[in-house]
This record gives structure tokens, sequence and C-alpha cells, in this order.
């Protein structure tokens, strides 16, 4: 293990310049990535010196998921300081949406051991929580050195990220090993983990916290906003979407004939002024989110260049569906949109969610489907008013009230760490 960190060190020495540069080329773009840049390398300043509790969320999705634990952390360990970090602006920018200065918010710096150190000996963490599978040796290894225990929270594990992790062999095992405890969805994911090399007694079944959510009255304020401005159009909401989805979805947009409005929010809002481009070059009129107010009935498309506001337009859609999919990404939550009881959608690249789009198809809350034409089958199929919404709503209520409770078993396991 010790051979391994040197070796890896030393290439993340090497690359370090790369990743600054990519950041300045980024920023180029986007101004956030120079906002808090100086936090990368753990040059922060601690508020106080008050102990505190260390959540990790990668990005929006991981922020959104994490959402409800660091609710009840707020409520529960009000002695403590939550220090919540991102690797993105847009996590970045969730995070204070959300939590405001209730939490404060750092960039987790680059996983090289003198970063984490500094990094550690300033937020002084009682308990370090790393949402989703997020595996960066220096800081697991680190915080077990630094006596501070880490847990992995919704730990999810497909089997083509067990079988790529499998080719670094005994040296994964050694990393996972060096989490005090890891939180798993289902047993899919205890399995893989376990095929490892995680000790048994390092595993924990929990279930999705992504079941512990609410409608949030603020989502539904903004969707009727949307809502009096657009009028009463249809609305086929295609969220999250990556490179090379849009293309599929503007196809299959411009072969429905109804007085259809199409609403894409990519999962990068900087991608938003391309795909107004690619909108035209279909020989439709699109408009920006932050445009809405010039919203006429001549608007074909959409496109939203805001982030958190893809809930609301959820909330006020009649057919949905989910990005991520029809490209080999993984796919993302499906239970955003069937929150709000909209016919859903998504394609066959599901891998990071697979058990939940799998039990969602198979009690027909959800339709998956594998290119173009299936798409526009089902959307069709949506529009015409054969599945109830007010019985998906009551169904899909059902489940995940059937599925709640996650959070309120990682925050015991949490207590447990704390004070035992």
């Amino acid at each position: 293990m010790i051979w391994f960190l040197l070796i890896y060190n030393l290439i993340m020495l090497i690359f370090l310049p790369f990743y600054i540069l990519s950041i300045f080329i980024k920023g180029i773009r986007n101004r956030d990535y120079y906002h808090k840049f100086s936090g990368r390398f753990a040059l922060i300043e601690v508020v106080s010196a008050q102990k505190s509790i260390w959540i990790h969320a990668l990005s929006v999705g991981e922020v959104n998921a994490a959402a409800p634990l660091i609710r009840k952390l707020l409520v529960q360990f009000s002695e403590y300081k939550i220090i919540v970090t991102t690797t993105t602006p847009t996590g970045m920018k969730q995070v204070i949406k959300l939590f405001r200065n209730t939490v404060e918010h750092h960039y987790i710096p680059y996983d090289l051991s003198i970063f984490v150190k500094i990094f550690f000996r300033k937020i002084k963490p009682v308990i370090g929580i790393i949402v989703e599978t997020e595996i960066w040796p220096n800081i697991i290894y680190n915080a077990k050195k630094f006596g501070i225990p880490t847990i992995l929270v919704n730990g999810r594990m497909s089997e083509k990220s067990k079988n790529r992790y499998k080719l670094l062999n005994g040296i994964i095992k050694n990393i996972l090993n060096n989490f005090k405890m890891i939180i798993v969805r289902d047993e899919e994911d205890a399995k893989r983990f376990k095929e490892l090399g995680v000790e048994e007694e390092r595993l924990r079944i929990a279930g999705n916290i992504k079941f512990d959510i609410d409608i949030d009255n603020k989502v539904l304020e903004k969707g009727n906003y949307f809502k009096s401005i657009i009028g009463e159009r249809k609305i086929f909401t295609a969220g999250s979407t990556h490179e090379g989805e849009e293309e599929i979805i503007l196809k299959v947009f411009k072969t429905i004939n109804s007085n259809l409005l199409l609403v894409v929010a990519p999962r990068d809002p900087l991608r938003s002024k391309d795909i107004i481009e690619l909108v035209k070059k279909f020989g439709l009129k699109g408009l920006l989110r932050t445009e809405i107010e010039q919203y006429n009935s001549s608007i074909n498309v959409i496109v939203v260049d805001t982030l958190g506001e893809l809930l609301s337009f959820y909330s006020i859609s009649d057919v949905a569906f989910v990005g991520g999919s029809l490209v080999k990404k993984g796919g993302h939550n499906p239970l955003e949109p069937l929150l709000y009881g909209v016919p859903t959608c998504a394609g066959e690249y599901i891998y990071n969610f697979s058990e939940l789009y799998s039990i969602l198809t198979k009690k027909g809350l959800l339709k998956k489907v594998k290119n173009e034409s299936e798409l526009r089958d089902v959307v069709n199929e949506f529009l015409s008013g054969s599945v109830k919404m007010s019985d998906l709503y009551k169904r899909i209520t059902n489940f995940i009230n059937e599925n709640r409770g996650a959070t309120d078993k990682v925050c015991l396991i949490i207590y447990d760490i704390i004070y035992q």
C-alpha cells in the first residue's frame, strides 16, 4: 500500500499542472471555476475552530442525494459545524442554494498527500462522509491515519466499475478497507463490494437515501411561474441530458404532430448555447431559460441554462425523459420526475441505478427505450393520455413511502461512530 501511494502521489504531482490548466480553460467559459480556486490546494479559511462533520458530494446529483442527510445532521448534530465539499462549481452552487450559510462549503483538495493533510488539520472532522462511490486513495488513507473515521454513504458499485477496480487487485481491497463503514443501497452493491475484498463487518445495507425526498413548495412555486408564462401547451422535459442525446430527442420531437413544447435541461448548463445552435439546425425556434420572459407561442424548445430548476420543469411536464441513458453515461435519478407523477422514460444505459430502474420498470412506473423509434412511440403513448397521471402519482408516492428510511439508518450509524 505504501509503495502504491508513493507511485500514486508521484503521478498526481506530474499531472497537477495539467489539472490546474484544465481549471483555467474551463474558467474561460465559466468564471465559477476561479472562485475558491485556492481551496483545491487546501488553502482555505476555516470559519471557526469548532470540530466538524465533513461531507463530500461530487456535484449536483450527489448534493441533491445528500440533502436530506445534511438537513438531519444540522438538527441532530448541532454542536458540530457541517462542512460540505464538492468537486464542481455546479455542486458548489447547489450547496449554497440549498443551505446558504447553515453549512460551510469548500472544494475538495487535489488528492495529493500534502494537500489532504493540510485540509484535515484545518477542518478537524470527527467523521468523514463520502456520498456515493468517490474513491480517493490519499483522502481515505490519510483520514484513517489522522484518526478520522470515514464512511461511504449510498455506496454503489456497478458490474462495470467492479471489473475496472479489479484490475488494481489487492490495492483496491486495501483502500476500501480503510473505510470505517461502507453503507450500500442493496444486496447487489454489497455483493460487488465483497467481491473486491471488503470485509463483511464494514458493510451495511441501508437502502437508497434518494427515496427520502419530499416535494418542495418552492419548486412548485417556480413551476407555476413557468406555467403561467407557457400557458396550456403540453410539455416534454428531457432532463440531465448529455452530448449525443439532444440530437436524438430533437429528431423525435420533430415527428410528433402536436402543439408540444420541448424543455431540454442539459446536465452541464454550459452546453446550453451549443444546444440552441443545434435546435436551429433542426429548423426549430429555441429560447434559453434566462430569456423566458421573451417566450411566445412560436417557441418550440426551451433550453435550461440555469442550475437547480429541473425539478420545477418536471413538476409541470406531461412527459419526461431522464438523460445520460441513451448514451453510455449510466443514467440519472428517475425518481425526480416520477415524484411529480409525470410519465417517465429512459434509455438502456442505466447502470448507475440498475436495481432502481429494474424495480420501477417491473412495477410499470417507468418505460425503457432502446432507440429513437422506441422513444417516439413511448412519448406518443404518454401524450395520448393512456397513462393516468393521478394514478401514476398515487402509485409512485406509495412506492417511495415504502422505501423511505435510509437516511435515518445512516444517522444512527453516524451517531454510533461519533459517540462510541
